[in-house]
């Protein structure tokens, strides 16, 4: 903890100014302090790597001497809790919220709302999550989880896609993950998420100082998107990963490619041979796990091509069915705060809308499509290349505007 009492009842702080070494050894040459919880005693740790801070003894029955935090953990609350009271705010640490049992990492009072920051290091289970999310929901308390520390990006906008960063992600009033940069005193957020692999999404990363206001992470306006000055950078990513597709050779299979091969044998196809407008780079791409050219491909096979010419094809119908093979574990939803069911509906409307492009399927009401012509699915891989290049610079011009 970063709060402490005097002998004489007069609280000391270590993150209300920048204490030296000297002066803290000094304070603690000359009294005692004690906790504002337990009333018992504390000690001033000044150790050389871990962060400044008070703590009880060893044998302590105190509730603030439950927790055993790593040496990031310590220094991202210090941070906060800096910051927070630079800008004018009380911040206070690992206070325990009775009604809802809950002990967030910093509760601060901004205008007319209370804001619980969760620093989180390591994956929580989604029941564990979506309890203390729903419990602090409940109480009225917004939540910020932020990640610590941020993850790496081997070259610009690449991340690992890891549980925890699935979690960390808000979906209003855009998709957005925020971070702690311990080293570099800022935040990073991430927008505008991009499917690469199951293992790897694109962002596009804001650096945001510490001298900037809360209302840079918390009041989001900006519903803009990014991407398109970084059309040139995640489409020659994407181009890499599709053209990896073509030419992989299975030695083994995923239970999602078990489940498309065979659905592919029915067609004479292996799954190298994926339809090119089965790989189209959207925007709901990220909803999933399952790599997008699976499931585009499921829903040509098996809706668009599965019905005669000048059908109708309901968006309410297609989604429902993709949520079928979602809730059968066919295809993978990822695990953040929008119901699977809502993914799927945005992930096939834009798919929809998209093969309108490419003179599959013509809108002829708002969720509403006539099947104008079947998908070739019988062309040789040279072929299906150059249609990849094709439909991603057709797709590059309609991201860009043009």
């Amino acid at each position: 903890m970063f709060t402490a009492f005097r002998e004489s009842g007069a609280p000391i702080s270590l993150y209300s100014k920048r204490w030296s070494r000297e002066e803290l050894e000094l304070e603690r040459s000359k009294t005692t302090f004690f906790c504002g919880n337990c009333k018992g005693r504390l000690i001033l740790k000044l150790g050389n790597t871990q962060a400044w801070h008070f703590a009880h003894h060893p044998d302590s029955l105190c509730t603030h001497n439950s927790r055993r935090e790593t040496d990031v953990h310590i220094k991202g609350k210090l941070l906060l809790m800096r910051w927070l009271h630079r800008q004018g705010y009380h911040p206070l640490e690992e206070h325990y919220i009775k009604g809802i049992k809950q002990r967030p990492d910093i509760l601060v009072q901004m205008e007319d709302k209370m804001i619980a920051f969760e620093l989180q290091r390591s994956a929580l289970s989604s029941e564990l999550f979506m309890k203390r999310q729903n419990s602090y929901l409940a109480a009225g308390i917004e939540t910020v989880w932020a990640g610590l520390p941020p993850p790496q990006m081997k070259y610009y906008g690449v991340i690992p896609s890891r549980q925890l960063d699935n979690f960390l992600i808000r979906n209003l009033p855009v998709k957005h993950s925020i971070y702690l940069d311990i080293q570099h005193e800022r935040w990073l957020m991430l927008t505008d998420f991009m499917y690469l692999s199951p293992k790897k999404v694109f962002a596009v990363p804001h650096f945001i100082s510490l001298d900037k206001p809360p209302a840079c992470i918390l009041k989001l306006n900006d519903s803009t998107s990014h991407l398109p000055k970084y059309t040139d950078i995640y489409f020659s990513l994407w181009k890499k990963q599709i053209r990896k597709k073509r030419l992989h050779v299975y030695l083994s299979y995923t239970p999602v490619e078990k489940r498309m091969n065979r659905l592919f044998l029915q067609h004479r196809l292996n799954l190298n041979y994926f339809p090119a407008v089965a790989a189209l780079p959207l925007k709901s791409n990220f909803n999933f796990f399952t790599p997008p050219y699976w499931w585009q491909s499921w829903i040509i096979l098996t809706i668009i091509n599965g019905k005669p010419l000048n059908s109708v094809v309901r968006l309410s119908e297609t989604a429902e069915l993709l949520y079928k093979e979602v809730k059968l574990g066919c295809f993978h939803t990822r695990p953040f705060g929008v119901h699977p069911k809502e993914k799927t509906r945005e992930s096939a409307g834009e798919y929809l809308d998209a093969l309108t492009l490419f003179g599959g399927v013509a809108q002829t009401h708002p969720g509403v499509y006539r099947i104008k012509s079947h998908i070739n699915l019988y062309k040789q891989l040279d072929t299906l290349c150059n249609d990849d290049e094709y439909v991603l610079n057709k797709f590059k011009e309609r991201l860009c505007g043009k």
